[in-house]
């Protein structure tokens, strides 16, 4: 569609917006003008990106976008681009071109209450900014209700994003010893510095099977795993391609794919890229895929489905109706029919790291399970990607004429109603429970959590379902005629004419008063009782039947009175500290009342607690005191492994002799030396410490007290 077309069914869809008004009328009267509309975070066009639609108003009291265009599919809430070079309205998946000229235009309308300013003529008045730069306003396509703007950029010549880069470094031989010089076959990048002893003009070795950084004068060894990683930067207009705010560069290293990471420093101009030379992935015999339901008659197919681990992720889920001799790919809406074939195919990729287990002649030899069936495995001679394959063929279907639905609690006044229903008829389940009441012969839908009333009259309706190849039982015009119990009593079946599902419904007796769920005594247990330097416990537990924690607060106890504690607080050493507690009756249970007054016992850790009066038998507050508050003892640094008040590579050393049996840390030391806090201490921890002194951010907690 042309711009003038465009153009012409805006001008139409204004004059329709104006037809009761006067051609030549000024603004009404008692509303607000609206005299100048902005527009910010409109992207520049770049080479090779799609349009971004993305914007935002800078009044959007005032007006906002009009989407009534948003059919045409070269529109987006009320805005698109404009190729000026071909005159062409460019669609999201094209991509702007070098030195062509793009126009970025949206349809704006006022809100209630507000008008774009126009003369006595209907000439529009206002101005107009897109990204702070003054923009066009379109007079005969901008009216008192609606406002076309339009801003258009320099010619597009912003070819200096990076995407993909080559470097490539001298790879690691027997013998030979880390080389710092590198070769990079991309504009616009050049090698970048760290403040770090062991990157050496910006290249820095690393050891993957001794977890060490390696000196100038290391040798490399026969069979070693070694990672160069490299600190680049951009020059001139360049900058890296980023996504989510973070680095989206494909690093080639010597040609091979490598790892690009942030290098602490704004990630559009400076990144770290790595490579690891040398086979240090793990190999996967074993894999599994849980929760994917097998095909049932009626049942819709999943397309989702997890791994048993994260040595590996689904990639792909593809069902198919292979019933006949042409395959028929599933989509999300359809069902599964009686007697029919499908095929599941499971595509896997391994993780970082990882890579599956094959045969001498490079065929992947792993054991697949998938829904706990064996699949087969596809796609042989590639480690990192495989397809898993599983056929299910349904049985035609049995057809059940009479449903048995068991377990439905009667009302009982105080009790609110009951909704875990049981069918006890093979192929048969339960999806759905109503209650209704029906007193004085009406019929009122229930909610969950009403109660019912001595005295009064109720109706359960049940829903229930046929799975697998089962169905109920149809006359010859396919009308619903299965027949069915409640509670061993003849039910009511609700006809439909649909043979995978029946409704039973069931009138009880006159409800009758419940007496015998009186609550006398609480208690309340797993209150983390106060330490210095912890946050308030918030997970207590209530052992009393019928009786369910609604709150729990912390207060500080002094002199002077009480004060609620955040969340957040944590306690001080040699003050007293009030939990309180407030327990909710449910499921029909009531606490122990005379002369109006709650008389219920409290528990709290086994400890008598404070009962709060109250006229109300269906909530308590209790509360408990408890004594000052003990100091807390630093033993350490994290980190400090040797345990001389220092966090240096000394440490990091003693991590790895402890480790290779040569010394044996102190009790302390253990405790200090274990900075991920896994409760292990081993070359892990080595590793995270001397990252941390080369100034890299770790994720633990390291250098401070403990």
């Amino acid at each position: 569609m042309n711009k003038r077309i465009f153009s012409l069914l805006l001008c139409f869809t204004l004059m329709l917006t104006l037809v009761p008004m006067y051609v030549f009328a000024e603004n009404s009267p008692n509303t607000n003008l609206i005299k100048q509309v902005s527009v910010s975070g409109v992207q520049t066009p770049y080479i090779g990106e799609h349009p971004d639609y993305y914007s935002k108003l800078g009044n959007t009291t005032a007006y906002t976008y009009d989407d009534q265009l948003d059919d045409d599919p070269e529109v987006f809430e009320g805005k698109w681009w404009y190729d000026e070079t071909t005159q062409m309205v460019m669609m999201p998946d094209d991509t702007f071109k070098k030195d062509h000229i793009y126009t970025f235009t949206l349809l704006l309308v006022a809100n209630e209450g507000y008008e774009f300013w126009v003369d006595n003529y209907n000439t529009p008045v206002i101005s107009a900014y897109v990204n702070g730069n003054e923009a066009k306003v379109y007079d005969d396509l901008t009216g008192k209700h609606q406002a076309m703007i339009e801003y258009t950029f320099e010619p597009c010549d912003y070819n200096y994003e990076i995407k993909k880069l080559n470097v490539n470094v001298t790879e690691p031989v027997p013998g030979g010893y880390p080389d710092y010089n590198i070769f990079i076959d991309t504009d616009g990048v050049v090698k970048d510095s760290i403040d770090s002893p062991y990157y050496i003009y910006g290249v820095t070795w690393y050891d993957c099977k001794t977890h060490t950084f390696m000196n100038p004068s290391d040798p490399f060894e026969e069979g070693g795993v070694y990672e160069a990683t490299i600190v680049l930067t951009t020059i001139g207009d360049y900058y890296f391609a980023t996504k989510n705010d973070k680095t989206d560069v494909i690093p080639y290293i010597n040609g091979n794919e490598g790892v690009s990471d942030g290098a602490g420093k704004n990630d559009r101009y400076h990144i770290l890229v790595s490579y690891i030379f040398g086979d240090a992935r793990e190999e996967v015999s074993y894999v599994e895929i849980t929760n994917i339901k097998e095909p049932a008659i009626g049942a819709r197919p999943v397309f989702t489905a997890t791994p048993s681990n994260n040595k590996f992720f689904v990639s792909g889920i593809y069902w198919t109706d292979v019933t006949n001799s042409s395959a028929v790919s599933l989509k999300e809406t359809d069902k599964f029919e009686a007697g029919h074939t499908y095929n599941l195919e499971v595509w896997i990729r391994a993780n970082d790291k990882y890579k599956f287990s094959t045969d001498e002649d490079g065929y992947i030899d792993i054991m697949a399970l998938v829904g706990g069936h064996q699949a087969e495995v596809m796609l042989p001679g590639s480690e990192i990607s495989a397809e898993l394959s599983l056929t299910f063929t349904l049985s035609r279907e049995t057809i059940v004429s009479f449903v048995d639905v068991m377990y439905i609690d009667a009302p009982v006044a105080g009790r609110t109603p009951d909704y875990e229903a049981f069918c006890a008829t093979r192929g048969c389940n339960v999806s759905a429970v109503e209650w209704y009441d029906i007193t004085e012969g009406k019929s009122t839908l229930m909610a969950e959590d009403d109660v019912f009333e001595e005295g009064r009259s109720y109706r359960v309706v049940v829903r229930v379902d046929a799975e697998g190849n089962y169905t109920f039982e149809t006359d010859d015009i396919h009308a619903n005629i299965a027949e069915g119990n409640i509670n061993g009593h003849k039910a009511v079946s609700y006809s439909s004419y649909d043979n995978t599902y029946l409704e039973l419904g069931f009138n009880f007796a006159t409800c009758e008063k419940d007496t015998s769920k009186i609550v006398k005594k609480i208690e309340i247990e797993s209150i983390d009782e106060p330490e210095t330097g912890d946050t308030p416990d918030y997970d207590a537990l209530c052992l009393t039947p019928g009786c369910e924690i609604l709150s729990i607060e912390w207060w500080l106890d002094t002199a002077d009175g009480r004060t609620l504690l955040e969340r957040t607080a944590t306690f001080e050493e040699g003050k007293a500290y009030r939990v309180v507690v407030t327990v909710e009756a449910t499921g029909g249970y009531t606490f122990v009342m005379s002369d109006g007054y709650n008389e219920a016992e409290g528990f709290i850790n086994s400890k008598n607690a404070v009962e709060y009066g109250s006229h109300d038998d269906k909530e308590l507050e209790l509360g408990l005191i408890f004594e000052p508050c003990e100091g807390a003892v630093s033993i350490g640094t994290s980190g400090d492994a040797d345990t001389d008040g220092k966090v240096n590579v000394k440490d990091a050393t003693a991590i790895q002799k402890h480790t290779a049996s040569l010394i044996s840390l102190s009790e302390t030391g253990l405790v200090l030396a274990d900075v991920d806090r896994n409760g292990n201490v081993n070359v892990k921890d080595a590793t995270a410490i001397q990252k941390w002194i080369a100034g890299i951010d770790t994720g633990f907690v390291i250098g401070e007290a403990v």
